[in-house]
């Protein structure tokens, strides 16, 4: 079809995806702008926003023809979808509250978006007009792939969906080190994406591009637009908002987001491999001794991490250590009364009575449900 017979025009889907595009670019210079919560996630999950209304953005373009005005264009939307998946990988990394340099390693992960990026750059010396016509021939024949078509398309689903299954793992391999509306958030995240890249992957494989360039977009704005609201009123990763409570309550504080993180994550760890719970004398002041913390610093760390008092805290702790022991080989031996001194408790009753509220039955029935039997005392 010759360019001058085409005719560019916008539809309510691509004024809609714009829409979309903007709101990421917003909500990523706000991440970028604000100097509170984590700074190294909010700054990939910026990133992130950007690279994915850069996305959106080419596939307006694309699929309206009013890529036809800017062909200098062409191709750079490659460059921004192989970027996403690192992005995201080290968004979930940073969210945990891992560590990491941006240098070696770190960066071979974005080589690809990089290379691609140079291809763009060199093929801004190819004329307009073959641009433009190899954009009309691939529109009105998009079954009629090259191979390399192919291959690129594929590698681009491949490389999404592995940054994306490796980030859902090291979710799941770090959910008890983590606070709940934290993980929550993530998982939403994960989720919503993988919907989309399998979604578009689905279009890809059917050859239909002009869809894929239309509706991919819609589904990503979607799910941009709730996730970004859910994320400012629940969870504080996007931008850290949820926690403006407790933020006034501990406003005057000295306790910086870093040196925070240090003390929950040596709290985690402490627990995990001393079990201080069981200890039915532990006290916030016991606690954060052995911590080398003060009171009110952990205090802090438990309200604006877990959202949790030191006293749920402790109780949900031995409630799972409770539940495991009433679930090991060794539970028909034991009485209920010896796990509940065991993990911490001063009597059966206040054991028996936390574990009802917490789970709908009491210790007999949890085990009875799993098929274990137990002396009842």
């Amino acid at each position: 079809m010759p360019a001058e017979n085409f005719q560019p025009a916008l539809n309510a889907i691509a004024v809609i995806n714009l829409i979309g595009a903007s709101q990421a670019l917003l909500v990523a210079a706000a991440l970028f702008a604000t100097k509170h919560g984590q700074r190294v996630a909010n700054c990939c999950f910026a990133l992130l926003l950007g690279a994915q209304a850069a996305y959106i953005i080419m596939a307006v373009l694309l699929e309206t023809g009013y890529i036809l005005r800017f062909p200098f264009l062409l191709t750079f939307e490659n460059a921004a979808v192989f970027s996403m998946g690192p992005f995201f990988y080290f968004y979930v990394r940073a969210a945990l509250g891992e560590r990491f340099a941006w240098r070696g390693k770190t960066m071979l992960h974005f080589l690809p978006a990089a290379l691609l990026i140079l291809l763009w750059l060199a093929n801004l010396f190819v004329s307009p007009e073959k641009k433009i016509a190899f954009y009309l021939e691939a529109r009105a024949h998009p079954a009629q792939k090259g191979a390399v078509d192919f291959i690129l398309l594929g590698l681009l689903d491949l490389s999404l969906f592995a940054y994306l299954l490796v980030s859902l793992r090291k979710l799941m391999l770090s959910a008890r080190r983590n606070d709940v509306l934290a993980w929550r958030w993530l998982r939403n995240l994960l989720i919503a994406f993988l919907a989309v890249q399998t979604f578009s992957a689905v279009l890809d494989i059917l050859a239909l591009d002009l869809a894929n360039s239309r509706y991919t977009p819609l589904l990503l704005t979607v799910i941009l637009c709730s996730l970004s609201y859910y994320g400012l009123r629940q969870s504080g990763m996007a931008m850290p908002v949820l926690v403006a409570k407790v933020e006034r309550k501990y406003a005057k504080s000295a306790l910086t987001e870093e040196a925070a993180l240090e003390l929950f994550h040596k709290l985690q760890e402490v627990m995990a491999k001393e079990k201080l719970f069981a200890d039915s004398a532990l006290s916030l002041p016991k606690l954060a001794k052995r911590l080398n913390a003060s009171p009110h610093h952990l205090s802090q760390v438990l309200n604006a991490r877990l959202q949790q008092s030191f006293f749920n805290y402790i109780g949900n702790l031995r409630m799972e250590e409770a539940k495991r022991r009433l679930l090991s080989p060794a539970a028909a031996q034991i009485n209920i009364s010896e796990i509940a001194y065991a993990v911490g408790f001063n009597s059966v009753s206040a054991f028996s009575t936390l574990f009802k509220k917490l789970t709908g039955m009491s210790p007999s029935q949890f085990q009875k449900q799993h098929g274990v039997n137990s002396p009842a005392r």
